[in-house]
């Protein structure tokens, strides 16, 4: 797999990815921009463009790619919220990828990133039933700090 830092050219491969990563996860019925490319493009857009969730960093912001293609085997999107700290927006993997170390391997790019630019913590935010992302940043390092309800209205 490629690392390449975030490049604006990733918006519709990335929104493509999302939608795909996260149909039958937990998190796509939980937030409906995860259900369609479109809906993932806005989203994007809010945390990249917009100051949806802090201020976006491209420097500590990766893709991974396998060589000579041009789609995404996964994303982490990285934001500024204070000083001194940073906040991983969306990480994700395209199934057939997921259970590989891709998230294990941009977690520690965006850390280490953040690190040499004199971040001291990073926060994110991860549903509890999705297992083997918990165990991840457990692994990594990362506490619950504080644990939260999601109301998700349909009006089907």
């Amino acid at each position: 797999m490629i690392l390449e830092r975030w490049d604006h050219r990733y918006f519709e491969p990335c929104a493509r990815l999302i939608q795909l990563a996260y149909a039958n996860h937990v998190d796509g019925e939980i937030n409906d921009q995860y259900r369609s490319e479109s809906g993932a493009l806005r989203f994007l857009k809010n945390i990249i463009i917009l100051p949806g969730c802090g201020q976006f960093q491209p420097e500590a912001s990766f893709v991974l790619r396998p060589p000579h293609t041009g789609h995404l085997a996964g994303v982490i999107l990285t934001s500024h919220v204070s000083h001194g700290v940073g906040h991983t927006t969306q990480i994700c993997a395209m199934p057939g990828y997921q259970g590989r170390g891709l998230g294990r391997r941009l977690m520690e790019a965006s850390m280490q990133a953040l690190r040499v630019r004199n971040y001291k913590s990073v926060s994110l935010t991860v549903t509890s039933g999705n297992d083997r992302a918990v165990h991840l940043y457990e692994k990594l390092g990362f506490a619950t700090v504080k644990k939260f309800a999601a109301g998700v209205w349909t009006a089907y």
